[in-house]
């Protein structure tokens, strides 16, 4: 999965938005080369600095309208908009957040993708009435524990015991993604954690189950350890018991998947 960011100015952007079109000069080919079909796709208004999203790429790179922006930027991509209406959000609230700044982040690793669409996501509900759900709905526990807590590595959680194993995770260089969305399967799923060896390429997911003992949250555990076991999805699960011995049951646990 792989995210791109294309410039734009308050000239250029109304074409871009009525023909679903995309482009940038011909010289940034190299940056955009390896782009294919249904990658996401965000749009950077550097007059006004603000970055929208989100779409999907139809096409790879190439040239689909040479009169397009009155032929001055042929290296283009056919998208779809992936939300029902489009997001827009302050670039300085981009950088504050997830630390890319759209101005020279043109091509964005797994790690800066799952950033942006888990901001992105975060911020459709302050525009509920007007965008579709990336996910359908949030889970109500999500709304009710915001992630305000900050790690060390600058991820923001939603509990102390969350705190304790995103740090853990750091700590002990675990390449990990908090609350990443999982775009591979047909359903909905937000893991807490995503973690990968990037020697061997293992990877599995961690999900940890704080608040067990209330109705709503038990329904989306039920419907998420579902969906780990009809894919087959590696799952360490942390409860509240292993908190305390963190480091001796997420040592045991990632050396069984191999992370370690």
């Amino acid at each position: 999965m792989r995210g791109y960011i294309f410039p734009c100015s308050n000239e250029t952007m109304a074409e871009c938005l009525i023909k679903n079109l995309f482009g940038t000069t011909i010289d940034q080919f190299n940056k955009f080369k390896n782009l294919k079909d249904d990658d996401y796709i965000f749009l950077y208004n550097y007059s006004e600095q603000y970055l929208y999203g989100i779409w999907k790429a139809l096409t790879s790179i190439g040239t689909y309208d040479p009169n397009a922006w009155n032929g001055r930027f042929h290296c283009q991509v056919k998208v779809k908009l992936f939300t029902k209406e489009y997001i827009r959000i302050p670039k300085a609230k981009i950088i504050q957040t997830t630390g890319i700044d759209p101005s020279k982040n043109l091509v964005l690793n797994d790690i800066q993708l799952h950033k942006l669409l888990d901001y992105f996501s975060s911020n459709f509900s302050n525009t509920k009435k007007n965008i579709e759900n990336l996910i359908d709905k949030i889970d109500d526990y999500r709304t009710l524990y915001p992630p305000n807590i900050i790690c060390i590595d600058g991820h923001r959680v939603r509990s102390k015991a969350e705190k304790i194993i995103d740090d853990w995770l750091f700590q002990n260089n675990v390449k990990h993604i908090y609350e990443p969305i999982i775009t591979q399967i047909p359903e909905r799923l937000i893991p807490d954690w995503f973690v990968e060896n990037p020697y061997n390429k293992k990877s599995c997911y961690i999900e940890f189950w704080g608040l067990e003992d209330f109705k709503q949250y038990k329904k989306t555990m039920e419907r998420k350890l579902k969906i780990y076991i009809k894919y087959n999805l590696p799952l360490i699960e942390i409860r509240d018991e292993h908190i305390k011995n963190i480091d001796y049951y997420l040592s045991k646990m990632l050396r069984k998947f191999e992370i370690i």
